[in-house]
C-alpha cells in the first residue's frame, strides 16, 4: 500500500522505470491524498502460463475490484507496468512508456 517504498522497485516489471515514476510521485504529492483509503486485498490467482498470473484483487475498500497481471521474471513474481499504471490513472498520473491495462469490463 505504500507506494513510495524501495522496496516496491523488486516487484514490479520494469524497477528504472518505478524509480522514475515513484520521483514524480513525490514530487507531485499524487498518492498521498488516497492513501488512508489504500489497504490491498487479494482473492485469487489463475496462471496463465509459466509466467503470467491474473490476480484479483481490490485497492481498497472504496475501489471496485480489478485484474491485475503478475510476471516471472529473473525467477520473482513481478506487478506487471501496465497494471500499476492503471492504479496510478486513477489518481491523475501518467506512467511516462507504459501503457495502462484496460479496465475490467462489466462482469469484473
Amino acid at each position: 500500500s505504500d507506494i513510495y517504498s524501495l522496496d516496491k522497485k523488486d516487484y514490479v516489471e520494469n524497477p528504472d522505470d518505478y524509480l522514475v515514476m515513484r520521483k514524480q510521485l513525490m514530487a507531485n504529492d499524487v498518492v498521498a491524498p488516497y492513501m488512508s483509503n489504500l489497504d490491498p486485498v487479494f482473492r485469487s490467482i489463475v496462471f496463465t502460463s509459466a509466467t503470467d498470473a491474473a490476480v484479483l484483487y481490490q485497492v481498497g475498500p472504496n475501489y471496485q475490484w480489478e485484474v491485475g497481471r503478475v510476471l516471472l521474471i529473473d525467477g520473482t513474481w513481478r506487478v506487471a507496468a501496465g497494471t500499476v499504471c492503471r492504479d496510478l490513472s486513477a489518481a491523475g498520473y501518467i506512467c511516462p512508456g507504459a501503457a495502462p491495462d484496460p479496465p475490467p469490463g462489466p462482469l469484473g
